[in-house]
This record gives C-alpha cells, sequence and structure tokens, in this order.
C-alpha cells in the first residue's frame, strides 16, 4: 500500500501486512551479508517495527542502521546528510 497520508493508512480495514510477509523477510536477511534497517521513527502500523526487529532477533540476524534516533530508531536515508562513515551495530 502507499499513500501520501500515512494517517490516512493506519484508519484502512486493510491489513497492510500480507500473510508471507514475514517469510520473504527472513528469506532475504538470510541471504544478505548484512541486514541494515532504515524506515524512520514514524508512522508505524501495529507496532510492526517491533515485529521485524524480534524476527530477526530470533533467527539470530544481526541488524545495523545509519544512524539512530533519540527515540533509538534507525533514522530513514532520506532524513540524513552524505557524511555517513559506518554503520551503527543495531542488535
Amino acid at each position: 500500500m502507499i499513500s501520501t497520508d500515512p494517517k490516512r493508512l493506519k484508519e484502512s480495514l486493510i491489513d497492510p501486512v500480507g500473510l508471507e510477509t514475514d517469510k520473504y523477510i527472513l528469506e532475504a536477511a538470510l541471504r544478505a551479508d548484512r541486514v541494515v534497517i532504515a524506515w524512520g521513527e514514524k508512522h508505524f502500523f501495529n507496532k510492526r517495527d517491533k515485529q521485524v526487529i524480534e524476527l530477526l532477533r530470533s533467527e539470530g540476524i544481526e541488524m545495523f542502521c545509519l544512524k539512530k534516533a533519540k527515540s533509538d530508531h534507525p533514522r530513514h536515508p532520506s532524513r540524513l546528510g552524505h557524511d555517513l562513515d559506518e554503520l551503527i551495530y543495531f542488535g
């Protein structure tokens, strides 16, 4: 689902997380050399950020981010400058 208004997405009765989404996230993460999470700190749907973190951790997958917000959420690349030197261990 795509919308320029995240509030409307939250009000939708359609579940944006498909039945096999976790399976595909895990398959991709297990194939990756490194998993970088970067979804920003707002607009979470049903605490999906915490669910994905727990899913990855349950499989022993280490996560990295470009930068952390004060709230400890991984920052979204569109909100960052180009002066990033290295990835930050997220857990």
